[in-house]
């Protein structure tokens, strides 16, 4: 094995920084359900390569574009009036050594079921305006629960949760969802736009581009050297 060269950043050091901007997208954003579909179809494909030829034949599932629909949100169950597109693919092998997998029929399954597990009529749950507030009371008091406890250096924290509500606008001055996702009526999404291995959007932090969803686990270097990154800073650290 050759030589490895370790250089070092020189600039002020993330955490000694005045501002830090960090994104996590949650799991109805549209970039997130690309990801976790992809990733899904690979890992599905992977078990049924495994037991059909006895190893993880060459695929890669991570070319995914989700094209948003259009809903009409509303107290008690709105109505969803164009669904949503999602449009997928790549490559992977259907056929070896006489025996078949049918590749087509499990990518559609498993997004059927990432559908069904995932994306819910989430505004059937709020029967009143005043509900919806009481919930959003409720969502902030468990996130300043968890961040008090992950709170570390930080002085002071402070949680806000959908800014542009108002109360004394009834339905109008709400963030309402049919299905719990931003694709459901304006808002489009693509695999590699989500959340990266770590979890995060770290924009101030040296970051991979590379969109490890749905890539082939065994043999696509760019996803083996992102996950290894981790596992190396994990072990140093």
């Amino acid at each position: 094995m050759g030589n490895i060269t370790v250089e070092s950043l020189d600039k002020v050091p993330v955490e000694e920084q005045r501002v830090e901007l960090v994104e996590r997208k949650g799991v109805g954003h549209p970039d997130s359900i690309c990801d976790a579909i992809m990733e899904d179809i690979s890992v599905a494909l992977c078990g049924e390569y495994m037991s059909t030829f006895g190893d993880t034949a060459h695929h890669n599932i991570d070319k995914g574009l989700l094209v948003a629909g259009v809903t009409s949100p509303k107290i008690g169950g709105g109505t969803v009036d164009e669904p949503m597109e999602l449009v997928f693919g790549d490559r992977s092998i259907y056929e070896a050594g006489g025996k078949r997998v049918p590749v087509g029929e499990i990518a559609e399954m498993t997004v059927k079921r990432w559908l069904t597990e995932n994306l819910r009529f989430v505004d059937r749950f709020f029967d009143s305006p005043q509900t919806y507030f009481q919930r959003k009371k409720e969502i902030r008091r468990a996130a300043m629960d968890f961040v008090d406890k992950e709170r570390r250096n930080f002085e002071q924290v402070r949680v806000d949760v959908n800014t542009l509500d108002d109360e004394t606008r009834g339905e109008e001055g709400m963030y309402l969802t049919v299905l719990g996702t931003s694709a459901e009526g304006a808002d489009c999404g693509q695999v590699g736009r989500g959340n990266k291995v770590n979890g995060v959007i770290a924009l101030n932090r040296p970051m991979s581009t590379e969109a490890a969803a749905g890539k082939n686990p065994v043999s696509h270097v760019g996803k083996i050297y992102t996950f290894l990154t981790h596992f190396m800073a994990d072990e140093i650290y």
